[in-house]
């Protein structure tokens, strides 16, 4: 597998005297596990969320060819906040790199058939969700009769009609 890790001044690492950042840490402890797996840092100091729209695509498309496995990572918008982009532009930014990549190499657009992760290993499994989290998300699973409503506290899943799935249990967000 092929990773590719786009970004700023935090995914290249800047002021770690070890000169990993958190990108380097994250691939040394995963090659461990996959030796097969090749990474490629693609952050660079100062870019803001407009130079990494300028320069993502063609980085990763070279280095994520069809014939080998692949994914992308974002983090950007440190620089955005220290070189004061008004904060509307850095949103359209992030709005057009990922609608790219989304489309490029992402779940397809139209797609009825919901999608999930699977973890076919005995051990625990991490899982980083990124999103707004918002009072009013909501989750439709569009291929089983499963919803998960707005305000669950905690996450509540219902059929469709909304009877409650009791069988299904989530961990409690810590405070």
């Amino acid at each position: 597998m092929r990773i590719c890790f786009v970004g700023d001044s935090m995914v290249n690492g800047t002021g770690d005297p070890e000169y990993l950042g958190w990108v380097g840490r994250v691939l040394r402890d995963e090659r461990k596990r996959r030796a097969e797996l090749t990474g490629y840092n693609l952050g660079i100091r100062r870019d803001t969320s407009a130079q990494i729209r300028a320069r993502w695509s063609a980085e990763v498309t070279c280095r994520l060819p069809a014939e080998f496995e692949g994914r992308v990572v974002f983090s950007f918008g440190v620089n955005d906040c220290v070189q004061e982009v008004d904060p509307a532009r850095s949103l359209a930014n992030a709005e057009a790199i990922l609608g790219e990549a989304k489309a490029r190499w992402g779940f397809k657009g139209g797609d009825t058939d919901g999608h999930c992760l699977q973890n076919r290993s005995s051990r625990d499994a991490m899982i980083l969700e990124i999103g707004t989290r918002s009072a009013t998300d909501v989750g439709h699973y569009s291929d089983i009769d499963m919803v998960a409503p707005p305000d669950g506290k905690p996450a509540v899943y219902t059929r469709k009609d909304g009877t409650p799935y009791t069988d299904i249990k989530r961990r409690a967000r810590k405070a």
